[in-house]
């Protein structure tokens, strides 16, 4: 039961990891202002978007993809990536990521990574891979878990059988107690609880 508790507490970790990723990828446009070559402006999907195009970010929208700065100033909230609160400065000739959110100038950026491959892709890919991925202590848990329940009910029914055997008319009341007793002592709370939930508290802080 503690063991099943702790899977539990498991999964829900990795749901709520899940829910954390799809927020992430939220983060990113699906239509982009393309700067076409006689300098109108053309909406389209960010997956048409390729390297070296030129693309126009209005005040106060997320950057669409990674890229240099060619035209315009402004301020740029990264605290998604660098968890930096205050805005910071960009000028022409500075890179700029999907994700981020452009402050009040419009800027117009040069595409150097199309979608799937920027910064904010390899940190989701990342997490997806540690979510897909069990930990070395966990599979130390699993293991272990693998012999110790078995062995605890064995010992269990050992203990109430030898009761039966050597104390007569209590042995039925005393075989129980005690095998009940062993039960609740080698409870492995720790061993079904205490990883999970520190996983879980770990991924949920992360």
């Amino acid at each position: 039961l503690f063991l099943s508790i702790g899977k539990y507490i498991e999964e829900r970790a990795k749901y709520k990891t899940s829910d954390a990723i799809s927020e992430l990828g939220n983060l990113q446009s699906r239509t982009v202002d393309l700067v076409a070559q006689d300098g109108g402006i053309e909406s389209k999907n960010i997956n048409l978007i390729n390297v070296g195009d030129v693309i126009m970010v209005k005040s106060e929208s997320l950057i669409p993809l990674d890229g240099l700065v060619i035209d315009g100033v402004s301020w740029i909230d990264e605290s998604l990536l660098t968890g930096e609160a205050l805005a910071k400065e960009k000028k022409i000739g500075e890179s700029v990521y999907a994700g981020t959110r452009n402050g009040k100038n419009t800027l117009q950026i040069r595409v150097a990574k199309v979608q799937g491959q920027t910064l904010l892709d390899s940190i989701i890919d990342k997490i997806e891979l540690a979510q897909s991925s069990k930990t070395e202590i966990q599979r130390q848990v699993d293991r272990i878990a693998s012999y110790f329940v078995p062995l605890v009910l064995i010992v269990s029914l050992l203990t109430f059988l030898t009761w039966i055997l050597i104390a007569g008319e209590q042995g039925l009341s005393q075989g129980i107690l005690s095998s009940i007793s062993v039960l609740l002592i080698a409870c492995p709370c720790a061993l079904g609880l205490a990883t999970p939930t520190a996983l879980m508290v770990g991924f949920g802080r992360a």
